[in-house]
């Protein structure tokens, strides 16, 4: 789980990320507004925007989802959360500070902040 404030308004359409084993599994994507903190076993308020059976590439290549079934648009100054859920594990790195809630890079459009790994889903 984590957090991205938009900037400006942005949509998110996809993501890559990497897993702990190459193998063949469903891949489930949850998001909500505002922060996951507070809301990490509640399911009330997640949505989910991705569920596909995914050729997850492993810990070396990153694995792209083909595109969400819905964009997520985030309006400026907002915080928007993300879940990516899957059996086979979502490898995540630490972050700089190893802190929950550092901002761990941004660009023009978002800050992308460190989240959480957690072993169970909503």
């Amino acid at each position: 789980m984590f957090d991205i404030s938009a900037k400006r308004d942005v949509e998110i359409k996809s993501f890559d990320f990497y897993s702990g084993a190459a193998n063949t599994d469903v891949v489930e994507v949850y998001t909500r507004r505002g922060s996951y903190k507070g809301n990490e076993m509640v399911q009330t308020g997640w949505q989910l925007v991705y569920s596909k059976s995914v050729d997850q590439l492993g810990r070396n290549t990153p694995t792209s989802l083909d595109g969400l079934d819905m964009t997520v648009t985030v309006a400026a100054g907002e915080t928007q959360s993300f879940f990516i859920w899957t059996d086979n594990i979502v490898m995540y790195d630490a972050g700089e500070t190893g802190v929950e809630g550092s901002l761990v890079t941004e660009d023009d459009g978002l800050q992308f902040f460190e989240g959480i790994g957690i072993t169970s889903k909503l």
